[in-house]
């Protein structure tokens, strides 16, 4: 791979699961280390805020490449048909289950890849750890069993084999208390050198896009049955969409603080951010440390990130490819390793601003990545009137209008002359800038045309 392909690689997908070498450059947010421990975990966030990356950091302090990993790694995934017919206990039940089939895949997978550990464990290990897959594994176990003879070693499809002939014995009764499942599956785990079980439940934005009142309703469920929360060394991973917070703070698990709560959005401040995108930096031209003003002669190159990218990880790599772009056609030209010029980048700035997007009917506005939030009532509805009539002029005239009918108690004046509202609406669009442009300095969003009114452009 030459610079300039790894450079650009290090920035194209921005998608963890294509990205096998991200955790040379990956930067953990603050609250990693509680994350990674034995104490369920239910964590928020939104598209982009890097779940995906969290979860293989997750995994990856538990089992390093190239080796065995000391906690079993399970990875449930919620299936609507299940969820929708159930309710209450009915509805827990079946999650459980689906849950501890996701642990029973796991082993099945463990076993076929390390089977060393098994001849070291006692009868009743063995034991207790067949009947577990027998009775929690839902499908023909023979079928995937034969699905994972290309992945396991010769030793462990051979021990798979036996295990799923041999006869079972009732190590427990059928319907045994949670609490009591899981105890024993970890006694007899811990004779395998396996510290305990990790289940990690990801990717529901299309189940909330499907169905997002299903969706919290089961979650909200499970994360209310105490008993599933109780085993020091049975932790839950839980990425789930930002949107469901606020449904599931009633859980019980959350309340009685059987899981610890975090929110990716919180964790992502600005100086973590640039750490994020100056790591990979690095990685992607190959140095010890690569920083923003290694890059450009931008001094507010952050503040520009953060108002096009707003906390996500993903925005602000998104926004910085302009610049990477630009610096390796320069470096290319010139063969020499210099920040990119004021000029070049406020160039780039120009050619890659980021998108506006307002929906009227949740009053949610949007630019590049970044969220705009309580915008004064006058402000939103001259937003929502240039974004009407997004790439026209609109006259001052008419925004005044519009301006002054945002408040009930006004009226306007059919009789006023532009200079006696000129210093109003100029106050109002400097202060509307300061809200949405990226660099308010630059107006690339809000345009004024001179003498004929004011054009939103780079809207969708």
């Amino acid at each position: 791979m030459n610079d300039s392909t790894r450079t650009l690689s290090a920035f194209e997908t921005l998608r963890a699961e294509d990205e096998p070498w991200l955790a040379e450059c990956y930067v953990p947010p603050p609250d990693f280390s509680v994350m990674a421990s034995w104490r369920s975990a239910v964590i928020f966030g939104e598209p982009g805020t890097g779940n995906t990356a969290l979860r293989l950091a997750l995994e990856g302090r538990v089992w390093a490449p190239g080796q065995r990993p000391h906690v079993l790694l399970a990875r449930w995934q919620l299936a609507p048909w299940f969820t929708t017919a159930a309710t209450g206990t009915v509805l827990v039940q079946q999650q459980y289950r689906m849950a501890l089939d996701a642990v029973a895949r796991a082993l099945i997978e463990h076993l076929g890849r390390w089977p060393e550990g098994w001849g070291d464990a006692p009868t009743w290990a063995h034991e207790t750890l067949a009947w577990f897959i027998h009775h929690y594994f839902h499908g023909d176990l023979m079928h995937y069993v034969g699905m994972l003879q290309e992945e396991g070693t010769a030793d462990g499809c051979a021990l798979l084999q036996a295990l799923i002939t041999a006869p079972v014995k009732n190590v427990l009764y059928p319907e045994a208390a949670p609490t009591l499942v899981m105890s024993e599956l970890i006694r007899a785990l811990e004779r395998l050198g396996l510290q305990g079980v990790w289940v990690f439940v990801s990717d529901l934005e299309p189940w909330l896009q499907a169905d997002g009142h299903a969706l919290a309703r089961t979650m909200h469920a499970f994360l209310t049955t105490l008993a599933l929360f109780e085993h020091p060394r049975f932790a839950y991973k839980m990425l789930l969409p930002a949107a469901l917070e606020p449904r599931l703070g009633s859980a019980g698990g959350i309340v009685r603080h059987r899981a610890e709560v975090f929110s990716l959005r919180l964790q992502w401040q600005t100086d973590i951010l640039q750490a994020i995108t100056e790591r990979r930096l690095a990685w992607a031209f190959e140095r010890a440390e690569f920083t923003f003003q290694d890059l450009c002669d931008l001094p507010n190159l952050a503040q520009w990130l953060q108002r096009c990218g707003g906390y996500s990880p993903r925005g602000w790599l998104q926004f910085i490819r302009p610049f990477v772009s630009a610096y390796l056609q320069a470096v290319q030209t010139s063969r020499q390793w210099q920040p990119l010029p004021k000029k070049v980048c406020r160039d780039v700035q120009r050619q890659h601003a980021p998108r506006l997007f307002l929906d009227e009917t949740t009053g949610q506005i949007t630019v590049g990545l970044r969220t705009i939030e309580n915008l004064p009532i006058g402000l939103y509805a001259l937003l929502c009137h240039l974004y009407r009539k997004r790439g026209q002029i609109c006259s001052w005239r008419e925004l005044y209008d519009v301006y002054v009918k945002a408040y009930p108690d006004s009226v306007p004046d059919p009789d006023v002359k532009r200079a006696e509202y000129a210093g109003m609406l100029d106050t109002a669009l400097w202060r509307l800038r300061q809200e949405i442009e990226p660099d308010p300095r630059q107006h690339l969003l809000i345009v004024t045309v001179k003498q004929r009114g004011v054009r939103l452009d780079h809207a969708w």
